[in-house]
């Protein structure tokens, strides 16, 4: 289970021979929330559209949430087009709160980029200190299979960086490309 991103305008990426998809699972997903929110690119306060009314027959509710998704991106976009771009924009994080399909404009794209771009091996293992479960597994793409005893933390903060450093590349490129949506 992870979170896969698909630049808005695929078709043109692939003429282009750019890779329109990137993965994140759910670990480290929820690391680089932590890295962006460290950053101040992340709002918080921000809770999306509005959710249909429980009772609803499942076509009737998912009718109204499309519909109240459409309306909130369409205000989102307004919103991310009019701000100031002398100022740090931040994006909504319930939209990497599910896999409804939320929609990172190109603006969002480049201030996620950005705010990668400017963490460090130190910020990493910040956000990782607290998890021996996520450094394990962090840890677990550079060492050797029969390898046992503590997690290295050194290498798991590495790691992090490097995946910091692959979604901020694809994040770059998918602002040229339409943004992204995330499902």
């Amino acid at each position: 289970m992870g979170f896969d991103f698909t630049m808005r305008d695929r078709g043109r990426a692939q003429d282009d021979d750019i890779n329109p998809r990137f993965r994140l699972n759910i670990g480290a997903m929820s690391l680089m929330l932590d890295l962006l929110t460290e950053q101040g690119a992340i709002d918080w306060d921000n809770h999306g559209p509005t959710r249909p009314p429980s009772g609803l027959d499942s076509d009737e509710h998912d009718e109204r949430f499309d519909q109240g998704m459409m309306r909130w991106h369409a205000e989102q976009e307004q919103k991310v087009r009019n701000a100031d771009p002398a100022r740090q924009l931040q994006v909504p994080g319930v939209k990497f709160s599910s896999n409804d399909d939320w929609q990172i404009f190109p603006r969002e794209c480049e201030e996620i980029a950005r705010a990668l771009r400017l963490v460090d091996e130190q910020q990493c293992k910040k956000v990782i200190v607290e998890d021996e479960a996520e450094v394990r597994a962090l840890e677990a793409e550079h060492r050797d299979e029969g390898r046992s005893g503590s997690p290295d933390f050194d290498q798991a903060a590495r790691n992090l960086l490097e995946a910091a450093e692959q979604y901020a590349r694809y994040c770059e490129k998918a602002a040229s490309y339409g943004g992204l949506k995330v499902s």
